[in-house]
């Protein structure tokens, strides 16, 4: 089938960078360009539903999970009269993602790719330079905030997803190789300078996992990043208690330079699963932050899980578990470099996640990935032997 024309790629473009801005910037604090976006949004929405009414995205186990979640946080949020709107909004830029990547990958195209890498980048270079005018965060509405995301915290979700974008796009085509270490080099250096350990962790960790020269080892470093994930949560995130153990005391407190409360984040934990514990099936459906403030004291849950767990309850978490199996039953069926940097990729970015809730859509781009990327055919410059080995 034919790649799309220039009248498609536009109206792609159109929406992801809509979709891009309105998940990484902090938003609701620049008025002028959140009515900006709204407009756009706005306009794209009638072409999206033109993509999915002549493509039809294909029903893959992770497309079902992803209508299923969608269906859950819907249901959730009307049973709890809460802001049924504005989890709409959330459900329709799935919807909307879902059609663009499928529509691409299905004409051979990875414009979807390019477009949100340069998306990525300009958001990740104009922050940089806006650190070094507004190293405390941009005075707005009385507040010094960030420009991604207005917490230091949010910048890692816009290094992260644009480091797994510039890594499986190179590796198929041999292109943005310099763009590649560039935009790594930026986005540490952005992340030392306001001092969050944890996401330039999570990037050292994505680019040591792409140096890796084979499959296997790349599989091996996998299988301990997830336990690595599962003893955090276990030990600490859920314990309700205070950790001890002075390995894992040390690594806090010395390598990633916080105390044992995770900047009172513990204390936010007990009170969402106290929360959590009184609605577990359903949760409490789309809240907003003056909500979240009253229940848990915090603007959010601070942990991916435990805020799955207060949207849509354990109903939702078993569609996000699912979703993460999928994922890899996807990158088992084709177990080439793009898939599992992909599959890793995801799990890096729910590392990042334990500390910090990023917004949904992004992560929805990894799963449409790995749901549709094999849809495009293998135009990379590496002959079929080298495919194991990263070009970085």
């Amino acid at each position: 089938m034919n790649n799309l024309n220039r009248q498609q790629h536009v109206i792609i473009g159109m929406i992801l960078i809509t979709i891009i801005l309105r998940s990484c910037l902090c938003i609701t604090a620049m008025p002028l360009i959140e009515m900006v976006c709204a407009m756009f949004w706005l306009l794209s929405f009638p072409f999206s539903v033109l993509l999915w009414v002549q493509d039809r995205p294909k029903f893959s186990g992770i497309a079902i999970l992803l209508y299923l979640y969608c269906l859950s946080y819907l249901y959730s949020s009307y049973i709890n009269h809460a802001e049924l709107i504005d989890a709409i909004t959330q459900v329709i830029d799935i919807f909307m993602l879902m059609g663009v990547f499928y529509s691409a990958f299905k004409r051979n195209d990875d414009y979807p790719i390019y477009i949100s890498i340069v998306t990525l980048s300009i958001l990740t270079y104009v922050n940089f330079v806006m650190l070094f005018l507004y190293p405390d965060g941009i005075p707005l509405q009385g507040k010094n905030l960030y420009l991604l995301g207005g917490n230091y915290n949010q910048m890692g979700k816009v290094y992260i997803l644009g480091m797994i974008l510039y890594l499986i796009y190179h590796h198929r085509t041999g292109l943005l190789r310099y763009h590649l270490i560039f935009f790594a080099i930026v986005s540490i250096l952005s992340l030392l300078i306001v001092g969050s350990m944890t996401s330039c962790i999570g990037i050292i960790v994505l680019v040591g996992f792409s140096l890796l020269p084979t499959n296997k080892l790349r599989k091996i470093g996998l299988i301990a990043f997830i336990a690595v994930y599962f003893i955090f949560h276990i030990l600490i995130v859920f314990q309700e208690a205070e950790v001890n153990n002075r390995y894992i005391v040390g690594f806090v407190e010395n390598i990633l330079g916080k105390d044992m409360t995770f900047t009172y984040r513990t204390d936010i934990w007990i009170h969402s699963i106290l929360s959590i514990a009184e609605k577990p099936m359903f949760g409490y459906g789309f809240r907003n932050t003056d909500w979240y403030l009253a229940e848990i004291g915090a603007i959010m849950p601070h942990n991916f899980v435990l805020s799955t767990l207060m949207k849509g309850g354990y109903v939702m978490m078993g569609i996000v578990v699912l979703l993460v199996i999928a994922s890899y039953i996807q990158y088992h069926k084709h177990p080439d470099y793009t898939h599992q940097m992909l599959f890793i990729g995801l799990w890096v970015f729910l590392f990042m996640m334990i500390m910090e809730v990023y917004t949904f859509s992004l992560l929805v781009i990894i799963f449409l990935c790995l749901a549709y990327i094999h849809l495009l055919k293998d135009d990379t410059n590496n002959p079929p032997e080298q495919n194991d080995v990263t070009q970085i």
